[in-house]
């Protein structure tokens, strides 16, 4: 069926979508309609750096009265709607008849967004950008995941193999909606066909207990909705939830557990700043976190690059722990929200085994995760190893320079008690009290 693809972009948003028909001369005069809504945007070329475009009165109505004229044929068009009435007035903003841009024509545009947002210089921008990030372009492929729904998989069930058992399992079934990031972390675009019932079953009762347990507080905190709403974190010493006002609420059991030793307490509260310990009610495993991380990314690849990584499925599976595993990179990044779960893959270009062949960043709230995907069989050399850690690191260089990074070990495979230290200080430019 003839399709043409369309993608919008501003400093913080990207909007798809696609016009179907069963004619070719429709389609082609739908694209060139739309298009004709924005100035200089007629006459296309797919790959080429586009006008810039600016947020006006006058765009917004052309694009309600377009929306009205062919919201019967194509709801999505709606999306487009939101897209621009979320731009301010005067933002720069930019359309392509395409669904994925060039990587060096997306990094481009990036930057000048970044720019134009920033009310900073263009140039001074992309230097500054280039050399972050212009030999990690060099060397890999980005692949985003979870911005926009997406179904992974062969959507014939009589002809799906599961990427975990490779339909070994018995009975077998794909009868069950499988997510490719766990749904209880807010993810609502990720659907994975090739993971059976039984493999479905299997995480749901091992991994993925851990890494929700381990996410719990941001879960409840954000109001992070997964099946069935947003959900209280409660522990043997503690509850937290949102009361009939919707304010969070925490209450503690044990307050001798508070730190340092400012033990006063006003109306029931222990005065600032202090530590409270968390205790969870149930233990988890690191090394089972830093394996939910990689089903997570192979849930979403190409299933061509699945055979690169059977010895990687078969330690998801549990089948063997690793003595070591390559350090994990944590970042928060305060302005930079997530409602929806994401993940950047990151997949070498050439056979460079200086680099691993596979890393992946998984994006929850404010919070940034960055890990190497193990026991690939298109890598020679051990990544835990600082010479070869150090290498990668000197490609993606801008986690070097990014501040408060932290390198955390997750190779240990016991499962043990789940604690989390709540630091309590007072903000000094306001009455909010910060954690």
């Amino acid at each position: 069926m003839p399709t043409v693809d369309f993608l919008l972009r501003s400093y913080d948003q990207t909007e798809a979508f696609a016009c179907h028909s069963d004619s070719l001369d429709n389609v082609l005069a739908f694209q060139y309609e739309f298009l004709s809504l924005f100035p200089g945007l007629a006459n296309f070329d797919t790959n080429t750096i586009r006008p810039e475009l600016i947020k006006s009165s006058e765009i917004e109505a052309n694009i309600e009265a377009f929306i009205k004229k062919a919201e019967g044929e194509i709801p999505a068009i709606h999306r487009i709607g939101s897209f621009i009435r979320n731009l301010a007035d005067g933002e720069t903003f930019f359309v392509f008849p395409t669904s994925e841009l060039d990587r060096k024509v997306s990094f481009h545009i990036s930057n000048l967004l970044s720019a134009r947002y920033h009310k900073e210089d263009f140039e001074e921008t992309q230097t500054s950008m280039n050399e972050l990030f212009g030999g990690l372009l060099d060397k890999y492929d980005i692949f985003p995941y979870g911005n926009k729904r997406k179904a992974i998989g062969n959507s014939s069930k009589a002809d799906r193999i599961c990427r975990f058992c490779q339909n070994t399992r018995i009975p077998l079934a794909f009868k069950k909606r499988a997510h490719a990031i766990s749904e209880a972390l807010g993810n609502k675009t990720l659907v994975l066909h090739d993971e059976c019932d039984g493999c479905n079953e299997e995480f749901s009762r091992t991994l993925e207990p851990q890494i929700i347990e381990f996410f719990s507080l941001y879960r409840t905190i954000y109001e992070i909705k997964g099946k069935g709403g947003t959900k209280k974190f409660s522990g043997k010493n503690f509850k937290i939830g949102r009361n009939e006002d919707e304010l969070l609420e925490i209450s503690f059991s044990d307050l001798e557990k508070i730190e340092p030793e400012n033990q006063d307490v006003v109306e029931d509260a222990p005065k600032l700043p202090f530590t409270i310990t968390l205790h969870s009610n149930k233990k988890i495993s690191r090394q089972n976190l830093y394996r939910c991380f990689c089903k997570f990314f192979l849930s979403v690849i190409p299933e061509e690059l699945l055979p690169q990584f059977r010895e990687t499925i078969k330690w998801t599976n549990s089948e063997f722990d690793i003595d070591k595993l390559p350090q994990i990179i944590e970042f928060n990044f305060p302005h930079s929200f997530q409602e929806q779960p994401v993940l950047l893959v990151f997949i070498r270009r050439d056979n460079d085994q200086s680099v691993p062949f596979a890393v992946c960043e998984f994006q929850f709230t404010f919070h940034r995760y960055i890990f190497i995907i193990p026991r690939s069989t298109a890598d020679s050399k051990d990544f835990s190893e600082k010479e070869n850690f150090d290498n990668f690191l000197s490609v993606f260089s801008h986690l070097n320079r990014a501040q408060d990074g932290m390198y955390v070990d997750f190779s240990d495979a016991k499962m043990r008690d789940f604690v989390i230290n709540c630091n309590f200080v007072k903000n000094n430019q306001s009455d909010e009290i910060v954690e």
